[in-house]
């Protein structure tokens, strides 16, 4: 690309190859020679600078050489250009766990070349080519707008989310499961939440939990609502107890990779 001054345009030409020569058009074929090829060196942070632009973030700041470029944040998630992730994966990630930046957006030439390397939860990936369709030099800018979503960013870090207010209950793999126009429904979910999320145990005595309402079973109590077992666990009987799967099964997890 040729950078010119231009108070009209954006200020960059995207160079071609023809015939042997490098290119530009603006009201016509411009050659760029080899003295501007010469006099006009490359700079490494030129893109970053130009991508930051385009992203209408205020500035940007290297943050690991010249491989990953920090360009601010968008909504409350961080917005990272990744020079490489075929080289650089690593020092990717140990940025990313180090600098505790999630959730995050990176941006990339290129996908990891494992399909076992994979960035880590709450970090988001996004090819250049997505937004540069087609080798445009003009960025989809609602396209990026469209990835920035702090609630998705944030499930997808802490695997489960629970918005008593809203009465909507996420967990990552999962539709929301909303519990519309029941205060006791909602009241049930955060004591569930609660215990798993802060209290010693996920579990609760059902009988404990359902004190308060006209109910002696959690079928009875959702009734027609059948997505409960989705979310919730249960051991059957006088002294049975529930639980919300989540955390249960993150638990499990732990141990397995122990």
């Amino acid at each position: 690309m040729v950078d010119f001054p231009d108070d009209r345009q954006d200020g960059y030409r995207q160079v071609h190859r023809v015939k042997g020569q490098f290119v530009y058009y603006d009201n016509g074929c411009h050659t760029v020679t080899d003295d501007d090829l010469r006099m006009y060196r490359f700079r490494m942070d030129w893109f970053p600078e130009w991508l930051c632009g385009q992203l209408k973030l205020e500035r940007f700041e290297a943050v690991v050489d010249n491989r990953i470029w920090k360009l601010g944040e968008v909504q409350g998630t961080t917005i990272l250009l990744v020079r490489s992730l075929s080289c650089s994966f690593d020092d990717v990630a140990d940025y990313l766990f180090k600098q505790l930046v999630l959730p995050c957006i990176v941006i990339s030439s290129q996908k990891p070349e494992s399909k076992y390397q994979a960035l880590p939860s709450g970090c988001q990936l996004l090819t250049l080519d997505t937004l540069l369709p087609d080798g445009s030099v003009t960025l989809d800018y609602n396209y990026f707008l469209s990835n920035v979503d702090p609630t998705q960013a944030l499930l997808e870090c802490e695997g489960i989310l629970w918005d008593e207010e809203a009465g909507i209950l996420r967990v990552f793999g999962h539709e929301p499961w909303l519990l519309k126009g029941s205060p006791e429904r909602c009241l049930v979910i955060s004591k569930l939440y609660n215990a798993g999320k802060y209290g010693r145990s996920p579990e609760i005595l059902t009988q404990l939990l359902l004190e308060h309402v006209k109910s002696s079973n959690l079928s009875q109590f959702f009734g027609s609502d059948k997505r409960w077992s989705e979310f919730i666990g249960y051991k059957p009987g006088a002294s049975g107890r529930c639980w919300l799967r989540y955390f249960v099964q993150s638990e499990e997890a732990k141990k397995a990779s122990a």
